[in-house]
């Protein structure tokens, strides 16, 4: 009998060790194709005059979620944001958080703003960190975000994506005090990580209370997932909530027909938005269909081209190779430490590796060609050490021959 009973309590324990096994186990996030909607001229104003971003950055954001690093899911729902959201006179800021955001003395950096939202813009922001370190400074980051937005007027949407996971002291009192100096923001929160849809029949996760509590501290805003929002529909739907309102009944929208104008280079944007009509095929594209080329950065004194910046000169390379008639400008600068004369040796040395790595990949040395500025063309004040890093740099400029 004693027997017949622990042979049915095993069955039992392996049967429940089954359950929580598939419990546990979620399928990969599909993160495939991605079409922006666009919303109709005229038939949407906007909700907010302002937002902020804030991005996670720090150590966490390397592990892997359903199969992707939480930091590539980030940084994509991030970017399809920007691909729906319509430029309709925001201001934007974006701000980062985790060591490797603002060098070793400062654990959040913002990246974009205050200034005129641009789909461009706001792109070239985004690219500047490349991958997360450290600990979560989130408080500290919100708490700059405070300070950040001290000049601004009107309603205010504030966007945090993150895990929510070890951060530091108290981010949910950071997000109070914000709400409370400035009365008109709202706050969003987009959880990267373990949700509701994945721990079923679990305890919910630290990083989901804290960004659920994030959100509530806001009071008009909401708490999000990456999987609600990354499909097209998930996306338009999470854009239109938080960024825009339906036009006054007495300026209704036009009738919207479906556009017929053509996409003469195939890129998805049509030819009456095209701002760059002969793009190359497979080049990506921004909102206004123009090449997004990568912008290459170098440590201090340094002209090595580093293994983080190898994928995407392997996709320019990709389609140099497939598009002979495109030409290609490399232009090396360097921040201003240093003599004229010696940097601007550095900056052609620089603009020479990144030539010398797209031969190596296959480009006919015909299609490159190389220029030096020293410092004499910063993207960045140079009185900033965060200044200086974004001026260590090779820009890739294409042309049509």
């Amino acid at each position: 009998m004693m027997k017949h009973i622990s042979f049915r309590l095993m069955l039992l324990l392996m049967a429940g060790m089954l359950v929580a096994g598939c419990a546990a186990k979620a399928p990969p996030l599909d993160m495939g194709a991605f079409q922006a909607k666009t919303f109709a001229a005229g038939a949407y104003v906007p909700k907010v005059d302002n937002f902020m971003v804030i991005e996670d950055a720090s150590s966490s954001m390397g592990l892997k979620y359903r199969g992707m690093k939480k930091f590539e899911i980030e940084k994509t729902v991030i970017d399809r944001m920007n691909q729906t959201l319509p430029e309709l006179g925001y201001t934007a800021f974006l701000r980062s958080f985790g060591p490797n955001t603002g060098g070793p003395q400062q654990t959040t950096i913002l990246l974009y703003g205050p200034e005129a939202y641009t789909t461009a813009g706001f792109a070239k922001g985004l690219a500047a960190v490349k991958q997360p370190e450290g600990t979560t400074p989130l408080a500290r980051a919100i708490n700059a975000a405070n300070s950040d937005l001290k000049d601004t007027k009107g309603k205010t949407a504030v966007i945090i994506f993150s895990d929510g996971e070890d951060t530091d002291a108290n981010p949910i009192g950071a997000a109070k005090k914000l709400k409370e100096d400035h009365p008109e923001v709202c706050i969003y929160t987009v959880l990267i990580g373990e949700s509701a849809q994945t721990n079923v029949g679990r305890p919910r996760t630290p990083g989901q209370t804290t960004m659920e509590e994030i959100a509530k501290a806001g009071e008009c805003g909401f708490a999000t997932t990456a999987e609600d929002i990354h499909t097209s529909a998930g996306m338009a739907d999470f854009v239109e909530k938080v960024f825009l309102a339906p036009a006054p009944a007495q300026a209704p929208p036009p009738v919207v027909t479906k556009p017929t104008v053509a996409d003469t280079d195939g890129d998805g944007v049509l030819n009456d938005a095209d701002h760059c009509p002969t793009t190359p095929a497979g080049a990506r594209v921004d909102a206004n269909g123009c090449w997004v080329t990568p912008i290459v950065y170098f440590d201090f004194d340094k002209d090595y081209v580093k293994p983080e910046f190898h994928f995407a000169l392997d996709e320019v390379a990709a389609v140099l190779r497939n598009n002979p008639a495109v030409t290609m400008v490399l232009e090396g600068n360097t921040c201003n430490i240093g003599t004229e004369q010696y940097n601007l040796g550095l900056s052609n040395r620089r603009a020479s590796q990144v030539e010398k790595y797209l031969e190596n990949a296959g480009v006919p040395a015909a299609n490159l060609s190389t220029v030096g500025f020293g410092f004499s063309n910063p993207a960045a004040s140079n009185d900033t050490m965060d200044g200086r890093k974004l001026n260590r740099r090779t820009e890739l400029v294409p042309s049509v021959r």
